[in-house]
């Protein structure tokens, strides 16, 4: 696990104010928490390591490990105590000055297939495959201002991916690398690449095809 340092003048002031709410509220409730999703991309790569973002998010992916549904409660109204209000969707709230947070819990409130589904219907539902892997191995990234704020958070070309897919392999428990194997097929890796909008120009399916390759041992 790496520590990372980058300076608060870097970060958008709107998504700052929503890092520091989840730190206060983290803290205040003592729970495991993660940011995951597009917005870690950002931290990690763009703001620690000066990649260029492909596409800026304002959206923040906030996982929390708890106990029960009531734990994934009191998170939400204590957000909604530092002034985030509801929205249509049960996972979502919505910032005062916008900057909108996803709340995903995971742990005790997931199924034995990694997957959560908000009561009382259960009809939304969501994957939280390789959280708990993801809580284990994080980065702690630090924003330098007063206060300090300590954030976890989860390429660098053929090596690299292909290292990367080794260590992804290395920490991931068996019930993800199952899940990966079953997802990871040709047409996955084809929507990958597009996605990527070839980031990085005719090397992308190469990378793509390496950190598959390390992932599995194939390469």
């Amino acid at each position: 696990m790496a520590r990372l340092e980058i300076d608060s003048k870097n970060i958008d002031p709107i998504q700052l104010r929503v890092y520091e709410a989840i730190q206060r509220v983290a803290l205040h409730q003592k729970v495991p928490f993660i940011i995951v999703g597009a917005s870690a991309r950002d931290l990690v790569m763009h703001h620690a390591y000066g990649a260029p973002i492909q596409r800026a998010t304002m959206d923040i992916d906030l996982a929390v490990q708890v106990p029960d549904w009531t734990g994934f409660e009191r998170i939400r109204e204590s957000l909604i105590g530092e002034g985030y209000t509801k929205t249509d969707l049960p996972h979502r709230l919505q910032g005062p000055q916008g900057g909108p947070i996803d709340i995903l819990p995971f742990g005790a409130v997931e199924s034995h297939h990694s997957i959560i589904a908000w009561p009382p219907s259960g009809e939304v539902q969501v994957s939280v495959v390789g959280f708990k892997d993801a809580l284990d191995n994080a980065d702690w990234l630090t924003v330098k201002k007063e206060p300090r704020i300590e954030l976890p958070d989860w390429d660098t070309r053929l090596t690299g991916a292909h290292v990367l897919g080794m260590a992804i392999a290395n920490i991931a428990s068996e019930s993800t690398l199952a899940f990966l194997k079953r997802s990871l097929d040709e047409d996955l890796v084809a929507n990958l690449v597009r996605d990527s909008r070839n980031a990085c120009g005719n090397a992308t399916t190469d990378i793509v095809s390496a950190l598959v390759g390390g992932l599995f041992g194939t390469g």
